[in-house]
């Protein structure tokens, strides 16, 4: 019964931030986790994800995986479509990897320094198999150990909140609300990402990107990764270019 109240907090209509809020907290209690975040997006638009985590201090967690490993994971082939087709909608990706060097520095780095020894990461789908979001759980005990006891009370809960977002969609658009399409030949950025592409196109190096936005330089020289792969550009200068492009 513990799982009840995480269903029915998947399954109500709420603001964003309550609604994942709400979420991760009743989905913690009843996974007896270290952490939950909920992360929600437009449809299909995975660059373009919001999240909450509770508690809120492990924020620094999600931020880090997303600035500095969620590209690289990408570039090794295993995104969310293919992660979703080989395990369906709850795994462990510390466990099944292919990328096992990947995998083990993001254990080493990120997540054993704050206790963490488990990672499930759960996927919020449509009914046309359209990402809306994800729920990641910290745990404990290892994720061998956590996911036979969370995978299917957590695939029913993710279930709920997936067909609950996309109810919310269904009702923003009867509203008049436009819903973005993805498109593939404009990738979009995420905020950061704009940031960063414009101090690039000013000249700035990564350095002074670094000092001028409070972030290691490791980070900006991940995001900058990220931002090269989805402009499809190899350089600095191709990045100004395609930037100036942008606003044409």
């Amino acid at each position: 019964m513990r799982w009840a109240a995480a269903e029915q907090a998947a399954s109500s209509l709420a603001p964003p931030v309550e609604w994942r809020k709400a979420l991760a907290t009743k989905i913690r209690e009843a996974a007896d986790a270290m952490l939950v975040s909920v992360l929600t997006c437009p449809p299909g638009y995975w660059t373009r994800l919001q999240h909450d985590t509770v508690p809120e201090r492990y924020d620094r967690v999600i931020e880090r995986i997303a600035a500095e490993f969620q590209p690289r994971i990408e570039s090794a082939g295993e995104d969310w479509r293919f992660a979703l087709g080989q395990h369906g909608l709850v795994y462990a990706p510390l466990e099944t990897a292919l990328a096992r060097p990947l995998a083990d520095e993001l254990y080493r780095e990120v997540l054993a320094p704050e206790g963490i020894r488990g990672w499930i990461v759960s996927w919020l789908v449509t009914r046309q198999q359209r990402l809306v979001g994800l729920v990641v759980v910290g745990t404990r005990d290892p994720s061998s150990q956590a996911l036979p006891r969370l995978r299917a009370p957590l695939s029913e809960v993710v279930r709920r909140a997936g067909a609950t977002l996309e109810t919310t969609l269904e009702l923003a658009q009867g509203c008049g609300v436009i819903v973005p399409e993805l498109d593939e030949s404009k990738p979009s950025l995420t905020p950061r990402e704009k940031q960063i592409a414009d101090l690039v196109a000013l000249g700035f190096s990564n350095a002074n990107i670094a000092a001028k936005l409070t972030l290691s330089a490791n980070t900006v020289g991940a995001h900058l990764r990220h931002i090269y792969r989805k402009l499809g550009v190899h350089s600095r200068v191709e990045l100004t270019g395609a930037m100036q492009r942008r606003v044409g």
